[in-house]
């Protein structure tokens, strides 16, 4: 094998090796990725809703956010 091959054959188990105990690492020690709960309202706000009207109530809006602040994967509210 010529030099370049051999470098090159180098890098790329370096690089691999830093893969798999960068995957290694998480897994053992529980490395928390950042979760974002999004609450999405995409049209009015309003007190009632009917069939005809549309909006999201109040009530549904508050219920999302009080179940994404008590789920213990969730680390923000947007």
């Amino acid at each position: 094998m010529n030099d370049a091959l051999k470098l090159i054959l180098l890098f790329f188990l370096v690089i691999i090796l830093i893969f798999c105990s960068s995957i290694v690492l998480g897994i053992m020690y529980g490395i928390p990725s950042g979760n974002v709960a999004v609450i999405t309202i995409d049209s009015e706000i309003v007190s009632m809703t009917d069939y005809l009207s549309g909006g999201q109530t109040s009530d549904s809006i508050i219920e999302s956010l009080i179940n994404a602040e008590n789920n213990p994967n969730v680390e923000a509210i947007v």
